[in-house]
């Protein structure tokens, strides 16, 4: 069981192209923003620690950073939108902005209707405030998602470009001696020539 649950989780790394580093940073962003918001109430030290936000949070998280892979795997895909540039990654977040907004009014319509708390929880003010924490929400863990793949996607393309420097330079430094052989053997000849 623990092996397949690791597997899963590795793959799931893989495709979002994340370490475990990232992953623990948006834990514990997770974690601390619930915090944050519990300390503003009047909640004992053991509610204000207690992981099930926490954990809801870091899960909605995940999320956004898979529908937004998602949107950037089909668009790469159909090779409509240029890689490498920051306006690209704009583009991918307003598109998975409008996705996760669609498909998480969806689902909670679904679940409303399901419990019959349609009225409750589709009011004016709730759609407001919902609206405003899944943006909040989409804004940070989406923007810190994008800006660790640009920087991901910006390190790779610069490795590459140093390596194609590399093989350059290689293949120049081949060229001029190939070029300097000859003529270092003509002028040998020549000198040799001279002084018999």
């Amino acid at each position: 069981m623990d092996i397949c649950y690791f597997a899963a989780m590795k793959r799931l790394f893989n495709f979002l192209r994340i370490d475990i580093y990232f992953t623990v940073f948006i834990f514990l962003l997770s974690y601390l923003l619930v915090i944050n918001s519990r300390i503003k109430t009047d909640l004992s030290l053991v509610e204000i620690l207690r992981p099930d936000a926490p954990l809801a949070k870091f899960v909605s998280a995940f999320l956004i950073l898979i529908l937004i892979k998602l949107t950037i795997d089909y668009f790469q895909k159909k090779e409509v939108l240029d890689a490498y540039k920051a306006s690209t990654y704009f583009k991918y977040f307003g598109i998975s902005f409008i996705l996760f907004l669609l498909i998480s009014n969806l689902l909670g319509l679904f679940i409303s209707t399901l419990f019959n708390t349609i009225s409750r929880n589709f009011n004016s003010q709730t759609l407001v405030l919902t609206h405003l924490s899944r943006s909040i929400d989409f804004t940070l863990y989406g923007g810190l998602y994008l800006a660790y793949l640009f920087l991901m996607e910006n390190n790779n393309y610069k490795a590459e470009i140093r390596k194609y420097d590399n093989a350059l330079s290689s293949s120049v430094i081949q060229q001029l001696k190939s070029q300097l052989n000859p003529h270092f053997l003509f002028n040998n000849l020549n000198t040799l020539d001279e002084l018999i």
